[in-house]
């Protein structure tokens, strides 16, 4: 028993698809560049005159592929980030110094990532 069909818009899926792989290095720029941004804004939401600038200076990011990593590796910074008790049963106000980055670049990511999926799509 033979059995055909045809698939509507079969070829301008596999154009997409074309556009789509041969197009990962744009993703990976928007990825790389977006990092980067968060990278520096965190650095510029720190105080650099507090003491020996030992948080500043243990950023770091790393990109692998399709993802991004910022971090800081002193052992106090989720505390300077989140905030923390202190002796005397008080509490100091995390600075939100990569939650902020994050957040004030997560638009410009979106658009750069939509506007790359809409020129790859045709829309």
């Amino acid at each position: 028993m033979n059995e055909n069909f045809r698939i509507i818009g079969a070829e301008k899926l596999k154009k997409v698809l074309e556009n789509c792989v041969n197009s990962s290095n744009e993703f990976i720029a928007i990825v790389t560049d977006t990092t980067s941004d968060i990278m520096n804004d965190s650095q510029k939401n720190l105080n650099p005159h507090y003491k020996t600038g030992g948080l500043s200076k243990s950023g770091s990011f790393n990109i692998k592929g399709l993802n991004g990593e910022v971090g800081y590796s002193v052992k106090y910074a989720p505390h300077v980030e989140y905030g923390h008790r202190t002796r005397g049963g008080g509490f100091v106000a995390g600075v939100k110094y990569l939650h902020n980055a994050v957040e004030n670049n997560r638009d410009a990511h979106q658009k750069a990532v939509s506007d790359l999926v809409k020129k790859l799509t045709g829309n």
